[in-house]
């Protein structure tokens, strides 16, 4: 018996995926099919269109199909180890795909198991593409997105945002920050303490996750092949206790001593094309002259400089902000990223619009690039308004359809965006892409990053 093993979504079945079948069917014996979970099947908002047991029930009815199974994993690696098939079949669009990391690594475990790899031929149908061009009305996403969605993709259609996405891929990048480990602490509640006034909380299980300066590192893989993390020594940890199964945030501890050396790896930033530097506020820049000795020392940087719990009001963009006087080759950032709270800190303003702050940070800035993140509201990207030759930025709005954890949907954004701010793509193109890395991430439990096959499929989902 020669096993042949196929794997997909499969999210609505074509003529596309029958062609497949059949030519995989006819290598061998035995065809085993190998869906994605539904996790793993988002390639846009609204999908998968059907669920994961709909998806393998249409392929059991199918005469050519022997076995269906599903897989949880990012790629089929551990399938292909289990199942260990004779021969293992990718449709033709892969042909044209043959760098993508997963299958690489598909390949090499088909191949590591005895069997041997080949690919489908004949026109290639895209769902994705069928889905976007005739159940737009039934989309998830609001009308006013759709009609955004369809006007800037008149202005940058999807084959020129992927080559923007391309010519950042060569970037070398180094993320400067606080490294964070962030620790989530699933709890239930068993009621009230018989001797005090408090709620007491059975622990059901953890999970850890690369936080801070590694998360932003982990989420710019999705843009450039090249990322390194520069020496920010000793981690902190941050742990969140999290009732199940709503996912509600409880409560959160930090260490006792929870501030870090100063920043010395300076060797780090001279050899790179990019620096994203993510400012936490706990200790590693402590001071204004140290922000200007950095900035002063690479080609392009990005930065975001955060307000959170323990340091409301203290550690805020003004650090960054270089002085005429200062001898030390400082420069004003080249890319910005805040959220509305840090703007207002910056600017010292509570009354203000967001667009109004937006436009005179962007003048005494000397912003060529930069975007405003506004949570569910998306962001406002942001341009020079002092050149005539950049013009105002403008609304991106969201296009998250599933809202799982908020956790480091900023960090994603700023990650993904800073390469194409680097290789001067266009502001809107910049918000697009950010929105829809934040719109991935907000989709995940935790922190887990966003990846650059999430990233492009996203893209082609959206906008033709």
């Amino acid at each position: 018996m020669t096993t042949i093993l196929t794997v997909g979504c499969f999210d609505l079945l074509h003529v596309g995926h029958l062609e497949h079948l059949r030519q995989a069917r006819a290598m061998g014996d035995r065809l085993i099919v190998g869906v994605t979970s539904d996790e793993c099947a988002r390639k846009g908002p609204g999908r998968p269109i059907n669920t994961l047991e709909k998806r393998m029930e249409v392929l059991n009815a199918l005469k050519m199909v022997n076995k269906v199974v599903p897989y949880a994993d990012g790629n089929a690696v551990n399938l292909i180890r289990k199942i260990k098939p004779d021969i293992y079949v990718r449709g033709h669009d892969y042909l044209e795909k043959r760098d993508d990391p997963n299958l690489i690594l598909e390949l090499k475990a088909a191949i590591e198991c005895g069997g041997e790899t080949r690919f489908t031929t004949g026109v290639i149908h895209s769902t994705t593409d069928f889905i976007r061009d005739h159940f737009e009305n039934f989309a998830v996403l609001p009308q006013a997105t759709q009609e955004w969605l369809r006007a800037f993709e008149k202005e940058h259609p999807a084959s020129e945002v992927l080559s923007w996405l391309d010519k950042a891929a060569a970037l070398k990048v180094c993320v400067v920050g606080e490294r964070i480990t962030d620790e989530y602490v699933y709890v239930t509640p068993e009621g009230r303490s018989a001797k005090e006034s408090i709620i007491v909380w059975k622990e059901t299980g953890r999970d850890e996750w690369e936080g801070g300066s590694s998360a932003v590192a982990a989420n710019a893989r999705a843009v450039s092949d090249h990322v390194v993390l520069a020496d920010c020594g000793k981690e902190i940890i941050k742990r969140r206790y999290v009732q199940r199964p709503f996912l509600t945030k409880v409560f959160a501890t930090i260490p006792r001593k929870s501030t870090v050396e100063p920043f010395r790896d300076m060797a780090a930033l001279t050899q790179a094309d990019l620096v994203i530097v993510v400012d936490y506020g706990h200790g590693l820049i402590p001071a204004g002259i140290d922000a200007r000795f950095i900035a002063g020392s690479t080609k392009f940087l990005a930065l975001n400089v955060q307000a959170n719990s323990l340091n409301w009001g203290l550690n805020t963009l003004q650090k960054w902000r270089p002085l005429l006087d200062y001898g030390c080759g400082a420069k004003y950032p080249d890319y910005i990223v805040v959220n509305e709270a840090e703007l207002r800190l910056a600017l010292e303003s509570a009354s203000e619009s967001v667009e109004y702050l937006a436009t005179a940070m962007s003048d005494q800035w000397r912003i060529i690039r930069g975007a405003v993140t506004l949570g569910h509201s998306g962001c406002l990207t942001l341009q020079s308004f002092v050149s005539s030759v950049h013009p105002p930025g403008q609304h991106v709005p969201p296009f998250a359809d599933k809202v799982v954890d908020r956790m480091g949907a900023g960090d994603a954004f700023l990650a993904c965006t800073a390469p194409l701010a680097a290789v001067g793509a266009p502001a809107e193109v910049i918000g697009f892409i950010g929105n829809v890395a934040a719109a991935i991430k907000v989709g995940k439990l935790g922190n887990q990053s966003v990846t650059r096959k999430e990233l492009h499929q996203w893209v082609r989902s959206l906008i033709a």
